[in-house]
């Protein structure tokens, strides 16, 4: 709780980056949440209750995005409006898979998927993704720099998004690389906390993925 209120005490503005609840992976529609997804998303609302009362609320497009949005904004009691915005939205894990068709890969869907990230991360990947690595990068850096760019003294801006986006916000904060990126996409819990401090000389991560608020039963990470 200190963290949260530290940064509004001073005047500093920050970003919360929530990861979305638990999505149904395997299931015929990934995009939208699990029973526990929905419990997630209540309970990070409850937690954020006490701790910020922000100026901004941003959702991706994708269902699983806004639905962990709206059972949060409800637990939480805010009254700011939450607008969605696809620049946060996750990359495409659809096609992704088309590089790693089962035929090429017998392996179960996670370790496919785990090797398709890999995959499209990699220096010289040369599927003809919808969105490349690069891309996507670049996609998450301005829309960061954006909203930023946006807020003024005592700000706090809340984003629903994914682990990808999440993953890739820290690595260019930390000056990382994909490889880097790839290993903190694989952690990213499911309505895990990222902050983001906004200064004048640019913005600074401040904590990572924290997920104190959820009980061993409620930890996932897909």
């Amino acid at each position: 709780m200190g963290l949260f209120r530290a940064a509004a005490g001073v005047g500093v503005p920050q970003l919360i980056l929530v990861r979305h609840g638990q999505a149904s992976f395997g299931a015929p529609n990934y995009d939208e949440l699990s029973d526990i997804g929905a419990l997630q998303a209540e309970t990070v609302g409850a937690f954020l209750r006490a701790r910020t009362r922000p100026t901004h609320v941003v959702s991706g497009t994708m269902a699983r995005q806004r639905a962990t949005a709206e059972y949060a904004v409800y637990a939480a009691e805010w009254v700011v409006e939450c607008t969605a915005d696809p620049v946060w939205n996750e990359f495409d894990h659809d096609d992704l898979l088309g590089a790693c068709p089962p035929d090429q890969d017998r392996v179960d869907l996670a370790a496919r998927m785990n090797r398709a990230v890999d995959l499209w991360a990699s220096a010289g990947a040369t599927y003809p993704y919808a969105e490349s690595y690069e891309q996507f990068c670049s996609r998450v850096d301005a829309a960061l720099a954006k909203l930023a760019g946006h807020l003024s003294s005592g700000d706090t801006a809340v984003i629903f998004t994914s682990g990808g986006i999440i993953a890739r916000v820290a690595t260019r904060l930390l000056q990382a690389g994909p490889v880097q990126w790839r290993r903190l996409n694989h952690v990213t819990v499911n309505t895990g906390l990222t902050r983001v401090a906004v200064g004048s000389s640019g913005s600074t991560l401040v904590s990572f993925n924290e997920h104190s608020h959820l009980g061993p039963r409620l930890r996932t990470y897909r």
